[in-house]
């Protein structure tokens, strides 16, 4: 995450003027302007701290180098976009050319720095207003002539630094000495800028735009910043892995970088960047323990993607007397190997180590926000906890540290176990827990007795302060709760830690439940090979078979037959396919309907039960026309959902098995949503999983039953592909469904028709920061 420095509040008033003396009067009534015209009033903080994380905010931990906050000089563009009622504007404004700039009507400078300033600018249309901020511009070598040609919008979006910057002459007191390095290299005052659209300057029905607004802007600086230790140089370290620090040299770095971040750039090489120049010297901790380092080697943005145009460091010195160099790349230590890209507003530590077993030094990179200053706006920042002493239980689970993982290994049956680990950090820990897929954790034998966020299934014990560390350890127990034998559903449990005094999540364990998919009512037959695993499609697990099947239908592993000559013939589709549901009714119906008919109706009741004339209906295909049910309209039209649409409740005559419940047609929408879909043949649909687009869920073409019945293949129409959905009926009390090659429809509710379940996952989780 980017920190940022907080050092432009700004108020901006949408105000009209009419008369001379325009500046005057807009700083002696700043509520007053013409028509046609804004004002744009802003104050300028050039007193901010910059600092590492986990840094007070206040003492010793101040990391600010000379003029890393200073404000010398400051270039404004507002632009706003046509309608057909008027023409957008764009507009530049320098605080060089202030005199000469009838519409920069303000600016204060104190002790060196711009502090506020008032701008006036004019728009026929105020449709997505947009104000661009660059601070230091005029020590940007070629920037300033770049800027001051610009005459529109798209033009500045172009803008590269092409960076030639100027050593300050006198630099402002305050912290440390930035390094002094050879004259290409970025120095202070740094470049910063921002970008944002202003909210209430909008036009909006009704409105005009502009208007009085107060935003916060927040700069950034344009460079990262290198900083160097080096701990092998300490009188502790032995004498023949002692290694003393002579030069630095900044090898490709980026000279022309973006003004804008908005996509991704390519970097140009520069001159090689080296600390200290002739006759210099590298800086020693004279106060602590005499290690060497550089603070404030400032270099552009690099992704380091491109090993061409990669940046690295060239270190050089003695190591045991003898001269000595090495390559520094700028990338992670551990395997998978991928580079660290330079990032605006960043900050990074080259920490130079003896080896413990060889004549050799080692280097580590740190990567350290810039975090923000002492402002009104700052923020203390909190650091991570880190975990430790992680024990996994013996069996029924898998540990992938690297995503903290704890897999349940079984898929057919409930398991439980203990995880335990401890945090360390500057202060205790708390956890909060959360559910993904299976909402508030239905599937669980135990909740715990508490909130659902901190059930009394995850223990933590009593904080210990650690001497030897001088960290704050705090060690947890997780007893991982099993699943219900006859629920078992996809479901992560987040287990969420953080700093105790901080609302934002550092790490997460993740249970993680991936069962095979089981329907008590409709068992897999023995020896089934298929793959029973549930599919994440669209973000929501779905059931790899159609409601009823015993069998798995895996496209090519079954031929679609184009006619039903038999009993055997019958029940084999039925089992591949699924059974077929009334609309409302829980029974499903496979094979030869036609032997099991009834032509008396039934009545739907007020508490969702079914009366049937005769008991033995309620297992018979109620043929009629129209629907089966005396309608109740007050149910009649909700008979699988109690809820809406959008958000939809299960209801006892939900056929799909417990933990699962009908898709709305929203639900199957996704599978045919971001080319995940192909049709094959007609005889079925393959659908990309989320995770691996290698697998597929298949929905066959399972054809339905008409409320008529057919008189061949059992009754059944072949070829279909409609999919019932738990949605409100349609007008004229039709049943809604989804039609195998896209969209929706409706039949008669005395229809069946096939369904795919999917989870029931109840209300979307709040999402935590990992």
């Amino acid at each position: 995450m980017i920190k940022k420095i907080a050092i432009l509040s700004l108020l901006l008033l949408g105000l009209l003027i009419a008369c001379e003396g325009k500046e005057e009067l807009i700083k002696e009534n700043p509520d007053y302007v013409e028509e046609g015209y804004g004002v744009l009033k802003l104050t300028l903080n050039s007193s901010t701290a910059t600092k590492a994380v986990g840094d007070p905010l206040t003492g010793d931990g101040d990391v600010t180098l000379k003029g890393e906050s200073d404000i010398k000089n400051v270039a404004f563009f507002i632009h706003t976009e046509g309608t057909a009622d008027g023409n957008g504007h764009f507009q530049a404004y320098f605080s060089g050319n202030k005199d000469s700039d009838n519409d920069f009507v303000d600016l204060t400078v104190e002790n060196g720095n711009c502090s506020s300033a008032i701008l006036r600018f004019r728009s026929d249309a105020w449709q997505n207003p947009q104000v661009m901020v660059i601070a230091n511009y005029e020590e940007g070598g070629t920037l300033a002539n770049q800027l001051k040609n610009i005459k529109s919008w798209e033009e500045l979006k172009n803008v590269t630094v092409n960076a030639v910057v100027e050593e300050p002459e006198n630099p402002d007191e305050g912290g440390g000495e930035p390094a002094s390095v050879t004259s290409n290299a970025p120095s202070s005052p740094l470049l910063m800028y921002t970008l944002q659209t202003i909210d209430q300057w909008k036009m909006s029905e009704g409105r005009v735009g502009g208007g009085p607004a107060t935003v916060t802007f927040v700069l950034q600086r344009l460079v990262s910043r290198i900083d160097i230790r080096n701990y092998a140089n300490l009188g502790t370290v032995d004498a023949d892995k002692r290694f003393v620090l002579e030069s630095v040299e900044i090898v490709n770095p980026n000279s022309d970088p973006s003004l804008m971040a908005t996509a991704e750039q390519k970097a140009v090489s520069g001159d090689p960047i080296v600390y200290p120049e002739a006759d210099g010297a590298i800086s020693v901790d004279a106060e602590g323990d005499g290690h060497q380092y550089i603070d404030g080697l400032y270099v552009y943005e690099n992704s380091n993607k491109e090993d061409a145009t990669a940046t690295y460091l060239r270190i050089k010195g003695k190591l045991n007397g003898d001269a000595y160099q090495k390559v520094v790349l700028l990338q992670t230590q551990l395997a998978p190997v991928e580079p660290i890209a330079l990032q605006r507003n960043h900050r990074y530590v080259v920490n130079i180590m003896p080896e413990a077993e060889r004549q050799e030094v080692s280097f580590s990179i740190e990567v350290l926000d810039w975090d923000e200053g002492e402002t009104l706006y700052a923020q203390p920042s909190f650091p991570a906890p880190k975990w430790e002493s992680v024990a996994v239980p013996n069996t029924g689970f898998t540990w992938t540290s690297a995503t903290k993982t704890l897999g349940v290994t079984s898929a057919t049956t409930a398991v439980s176990g203990t995880f335990k680990f401890k945090t360390t950090g500057n202060c205790a820990t708390e956890v909060s827990v959360f559910y993904r897929y299976d909402y508030g954790g239905t599937s669980l034998t135990t909740k715990g007795e508490s909130s659902p966020e901190k059930p009394d299934w995850v223990v933590r014990g009593k904080p210990t302060f650690s001497f030897e560390s001088s960290k704050v350890v705090t060690a947890y127990d997780v007893a991982i709760p099993k699943q219900v034998e006859a629920e078992l559903v996809p479901l992560d449990i987040l287990v969420c830690t953080r700093n105790a005094n901080s609302n934002t999540y550092n790490d997460t364990l993740v249970i993680q439940y991936r069962p095979e998919y089981a329907d008590a009512a409709h068992a897999f037959e023995s020896g089934e090979t298929g793959n029973k695993i549930p599919h994440l499609v669209g973000g929501r697990y779905w059931a790899p078979v159609n409601l009823g099947a015993t069998k798995i239908f895996a496209g090519t592993n079954y031929n679609m037959p184009s006619k039903l000559v038999d009993d055997d013939a019958m029940n084999e589709f039925s089992a591949y396919t699924g059974l077929c549901y009334q609309w409302g009714r829980p029974v499903g119906f496979g094979g030869d309907v036609t032997k099991i008919v009834t032509t008396t109706k039934a009545t739907f009741n007020e508490d969702r039960t079914i009366s049937y004339t005769d008991e033995g209906d309620a297992t018979k295909f109620i043929k009629v026309s129209g629907d089966w049910c005396d309608q109740n309209e007050a149910i009649g039209q909700r008979r699988w959902n109690g809820g809406t649409n959008a958000s939809p409740i299960k209801v006892k005559n939900d056929p799909c098995p417990r933990g699962w419940r009908m898709p709305t047609s929203g639900n199957m929408g996704l599978l045919d949503s971001n080319g995940r879909s192909e049709s094959v043949d007609g005889k079925y649909k393959k659908i990309k999983d989320d995770d691996n687009t290698n697998l597929f869920m298949y929905l066959p073409a399972s054809g339905f039953y008409s409320g008529a019945l057919g008189r061949d293949n059992g009754g059944r129409d072949l070829g279909g592909g409609r999919y019932y959905v738990a949605a409100l009926c349609l007008p004229g009390y039709n049943a809604p469904n989804y039609l195998f090659f896209g969209g929706s429809a409706g039949s008669y509710q005395a229809s069946a028709c096939p369904i795919r379940c999917i989870q029931n996952d109840g209300p979307e989780i709040v999402e935590v920061t990992e």
